[in-house]
């Protein structure tokens, strides 16, 4: 689950069946491409701060082992 979205700033990233099995990568693009945050994670709830961050729609990629899902993240105040 990604919550919430819209959001203001502050983003919940929240794995109920991950088993620890391997690394999360979450990458964030603004829509030329840029990338805004690209780190791995280790851990079922994860917090991103997206608050200093201009309002707009941004893309989110995350990466399990070799599965990526995309989704749109609307930034707004």
């Amino acid at each position: 689950d990604i919550f919430p979205n819209p959001t203001l700033g502050e983003l919940n990233v929240v794995f109920s069946n991950k088993e620890n099995q391997s690394d999360i990568k979450i990458e964030i693009f603004d829509l030329e491409g840029n990338i805004i945050i690209d780190n791995i994670y280790n851990d079922n709830n994860i917090y991103l701060d997206l608050s200093k961050k201009s309002n707009g729609t941004y893309l989110m990629r995350i990466t399990i082992e070799d599965e990526s899902i995309e989704y749109k993240i609307l930034k707004s105040e």
